[in-house]
C-alpha cells in the first residue's frame, strides 16, 4: 500500500507542475486567442469602418495590434491608402497616438497593469475629413490562475491522502 500512495502522490505533484507550466508561459496560450472584429456604427468619410484587434481579449503586459479595414460605403470594396489617426483614450487621456496614411498599417501597443478598465479607441481624421469613429473596449485584469490551480492541487492531493489513510485504517487487522 505504501508503494501506491508514493505513487499517487507523484501523480499529484506531476500533475501540479503541468498545470503550472501554463501559467509560467501565458505568451504560448495568448497565441490561441483570435482576433476580434468591431465596426463602426455609422459611416465615416464614406467608409464603413471596421477595427481589428489582436489578441481578441486585451490583457495588461500583452502586446496588442490594431488594424483597420476601410470599405467603400458605395461599393463595399477595401480601400489600400485612408490617412487616418489612432487614439487610444484611457480616463480622458490621450495614451497613444499614431498617423499613418495606409489603410493596412498595424498600430501596436502594449497596456499596463494600470490601463486596465473601459478604453476608447477612436480612429480621427480619417482620409483628411476631420470625422472620427468610437469604439468602446475594455483592458481585462489579468486573473490569476495559477493560485487556483495550485490550491485545487493541494485540496486534491489532501482528499486522496486522507481517503487512502481511512482506507488503510479500515484494513488493518485490529489487536486484541
Amino acid at each position: 500500500m505504501h508503494r501506491n500512495q508514493c505513487l499517487l502522490m507523484v501523480y499529484f505533484i506531476a500533475t501540479i507542475f503541468v498545470l503550472n507550466a501554463g501559467i509560467i508561459m501565458p505568451d504560448a496560450f495568448a497565441q490561441q486567442d483570435k482576433v476580434t472584429i468591431f465596426h463602426a456604427s455609422k459611416t465615416v468619410a464614406g467608409f464603413h469602418i471596421e477595427l481589428t484587434v489582436d489578441p481578441g481579449t486585451i490583457e495588461p503586459d500583452v502586446l496588442t495590434k490594431f488594424g483597420m479595414v476601410f470599405r467603400d460605403a458605395a461599393t463595399g470594396e477595401p480601400a489600400l491608402e485612408v490617412p487616418h489617426t489612432l487614439l487610444l483614450i484611457k480616463n480622458e487621456h490621450v495614451i497613444f497616438r499614431e498617423s499613418t496614411t495606409s489603410a493596412n498599417y498595424l498600430h501596436e501597443f502594449r497596456f499596463t497593469e494600470e490601463q486596465k478598465g473601459p478604453l476608447t479607441v477612436v480612429i480621427e481624421n480619417v482620409n483628411n475629413s476631420g470625422e472620427s469613429a468610437e469604439f468602446n473596449l475594455t483592458v481585462v485584469p489579468e486573473f490569476p490562475l495559477g493560485t487556483l490551480f495550485v490550491m485545487t492541487g493541494v485540496l486534491a492531493m489532501m482528499l486522496v491522502i486522507m481517503r487512502l489513510k481511512s482506507l488503510q485504517l479500515k484494513r488493518s487487522p485490529s489487536t486484541i
